[in-house]
């Protein structure tokens, strides 16, 4: 369920920060400026990203994996952008902050899932397959109980 999910985003999180590649999520990666006001956890629901991954919308963070995660306004050209809850969200995962992260709406952990995916892909020499075929083989119900979150 919901608290599956939410351990295996915190075990993806942890890896990339043992292999020494933290994502910057409430810092700039290039100049290191704080950007997230950690108080983003109380808002509502957000939206995974904009529409369009290269054009950010308004209220977005800059964002990109490669370099490391989020940017500011003096970076973020040509990058696509997260909003600022779901980088909250992450960095309260990442610090074991647990208790902030229940009853999180579907949206939110699509979110959270996205983010993971996006900031594991650069440090891969090929695409994990072993997901995608996982997340079909649980909507087919194969699998019995989910153990592939949405």
């Amino acid at each position: 369920g919901q608290t599956d999910a939410l351990l295996l985003r915190r075990l993806e999180l942890g890896l990339l920060d043992h292999a020494g590649f933290r994502p910057a999520l409430t810092e700039c990666a290039v100049c290191g400026v704080e950007l997230v006001d950690q108080r983003s956890i109380e808002a509502g629901p957000s939206d995974s990203g904009s529409r369009n991954d290269r054009e950010p919308s308004d209220d977005a963070i800059g964002f990109d994996a490669q370099r490391g995660g989020a940017l500011c306004s003096q970076h973020r050209m040509g990058a696509g952008g997260r909003p600022p809850r779901q980088l909250a969200l992450a960095t309260a995962l990442l610090e074991g902050r647990t208790a902030e992260l229940r009853d999180l709406s579907p949206r939110d952990r699509r979110g959270l899932r996205d983010l993971c995916q996006l900031l594991i892909r650069p440090h891969l020499r090929s695409e994990l397959k072993s997901l995608a075929l996982l997340s079909q083989l649980t909507r087919q119900g194969a699998l019995g109980p989910a153990i592939v979150p949405e």
